[in-house]
């Protein structure tokens, strides 16, 4: 399965402003320069909070750098996703299109002849699969899963851009005993039966399949 880019983690680099660790030194310089009357710990109270701040400004300055950096890495990720998404399409089609042949092939089967004629017997499991046409088809691409619920946006689309192949032979499954039904222009409808009809007798043999065609007279 191929693996989910990690959404960006920002706020890894940052750290907050801690008000303690700024008014315990002063309160403490207070007392002891109350006690000792000595304005050192003044100054060394007044030291210790203008390097926390700093520290804060840098540790703000460092964050803002590694979200750059996350939002650089998951770019990154999401186009190599794609890529991979891509291809991994790209070869579940042509699976598909060597699975159900086009007219050309079969024909081809017919006229030859070749091995590939009469090759699907009932234990196949493409028994009485055939090819209706070209056109999207729902696909499912083997994605590994990421356990988060909150995924980005840009990941969510390129999941949805992979929903469908597009371009790949339309499968339509007779095996289960089914009644496929075409409608809508005549002339279509009638090369759509007769392709399927042509597919059913070069894949599979008489002893599997027994054919009887009724028709008008037209």
């Amino acid at each position: 399965d191929v693996g989910l880019p990690t959404p960006p983690m920002p706020g890894q680099g940052k750290v907050p402003l801690s008000l303690i660790a700024i008014l315990t030194p002063l309160i403490f310089a207070g007392v002891m320069f109350a006690v000792m009357r000595s304005p050192q710990f003044l100054m060394f109270g007044l030291l210790t909070p203008v390097i926390g701040i700093g520290n804060a400004i840098d540790a703000k300055r460092r964050g803002r750098r590694s979200d750059r950096g996350e939002s650089e890495r998951f770019r990154r990720e999401l186009s190599e996703f794609r890529g991979r998404l891509a291809a991994l399409a790209e070869d579940e089609r042509r699976r598909m299109q060597r699975a159900y042949p086009d007219p050309a092939e079969i024909m081809r089967r017919v006229e030859l002849p070749s091995t590939a004629l009469w090759e699907r017997r009932p234990v196949h499991p493409d028994f009485l699969r055939l090819r209706a046409g070209v056109g999207d088809v729902p696909w499912t691409p083997p994605v590994a899963p990421s356990g988060r619920a909150d995924a980005p946006e840009e990941l969510a689309a390129a999941l949805a851009e992979s929903e469908d192949l597009r371009g790949a032979p339309v499968p339509v499954d007779l095996a289960a005993g089914g009644v496929v039904g075409i409608v809508g222009d005549r002339a279509a409808a009638l090369s759509l039966a007769r392709c399927l009809v042509c597919q059913a007798v070069a894949l599979h043999g008489p002893a599997d399949l027994p054919m009887m065609i009724l028709s008008s007279a037209e």
